[in-house]
């Protein structure tokens, strides 16, 4: 579900409970030598997520999916797509998207349900 949970907000049509969080992945947090000497700290700390709970399982869908500059796979616009903190969560009448405001981010992610 998270380890840091920031909101909770239900879908009135589906009766989805929608959770804001941080998962945190302390398993990898340091990749080895820096290009300018010492050690890199760029390992995999936290993901931002907003997790979906229908009945006992729950549905985490990752905000954040940059990759580091130089980095294989870094894709420069991935950044203009990812949230930070997820905090407040409105879910429409119809049931059909939720919007997101993201704090560290300053922007707002808007989803289908």
């Amino acid at each position: 579900m998270g380890t840091t949970l920031f909101n909770l907000a239900t879908n009135p049509k589906w009766g989805v409970v929608y959770a804001s969080n941080s998962e945190a992945n302390n398993l990898t947090c340091f990749e080895g030598a820096g290009e300018y000497g010492g050690s890199t700290v760029q390992g995999n700390l936290a993901q931002m997520r907003i997790t979906a709970i229908s009945g006992d399982t729950a549905y985490p869908r990752h905000l954040n999916y940059s990759k580091l500059a130089g980095k294989p796979g870094f894709d420069a616009s991935v950044k203009s797509h990812s949230l930070s903190t997820p905090t407040e969560m409105v879910v429409s009448r119809d049931g059909a998207k939720h919007d997101v405001a993201a704090f560290s981010s300053s922007k707002i992610g808007v989803y289908e349900c």
